[in-house]
């Protein structure tokens, strides 16, 4: 398929995303920007489906396997991963934001806010919470403002992955 270089305008804090997200990835921000353009055009439409009942609805698919909705359904402990290191979530309602004062995980990053995010127990499932941040949660590159979490899930808080597991860290 043929390709014809473009120019456009862009916001710099989304182009310092899309050059971090492609260094991350070993792509160029060129192919970043084509996947991300081929993906919203050809995607169906989910504006009648949030993003929480599109997680409930993976987290309840039998194609997930047994072992991960039956460790989502006792909603023991969670897991989640931040640069390397693995945070036990063991209570109902964990925030996750830029200082300890204000949030059970800190993340020192002036780009994430106070209280950005909450990871909240409830129905025997955990759901990550947007709080009202200025850059959110992505989950793909879309952002969202809640999702059910499953094993193995991967959000992004600005630069920052979070992995997460119902399993204790090896």
């Amino acid at each position: 398929m043929q390709s014809t270089p473009r120019q456009f305008h862009c916001r710099d804090d989304l182009w310092v995303r899309v050059e971090a997200l492609a260094e991350r990835r070993g792509l160029t921000p060129d192919q970043v920007l084509e996947a991300a353009l081929v993906r919203l055009f050809t995607r169906p439409p989910v504006a009648a489906q949030s993003a929480v009942e599109r997680g409930a609805q993976a987290a309840t698919s039998p194609s997930n396997g047994a072992a991960v909705h039956a460790a989502a359904a006792t909603a023991g402990p969670l897991f989640v991963c931040l640069q390397g290191e693995w945070h036990m979530v063991d209570k109902d309602r964990f925030v996750i934001g830029r200082g300890a004062k204000h949030a059970d995980l800190a993340i020192r990053d002036a780009n994430i806010s106070r209280q950005h995010c909450e990871i909240v127990r409830t129905n025997g499932q955990y759901v990550i919470r947007d709080l009202g941040s200025t850059n959110g949660i992505e989950v793909g590159g879309i952002r969202v403002e809640s999702l059910v979490i499953e094993e193995g899930g991967v959000c992004h808080l600005c630069e920052h992955e979070l992995m997460f597991s119902f399993q204790p860290p090896q």
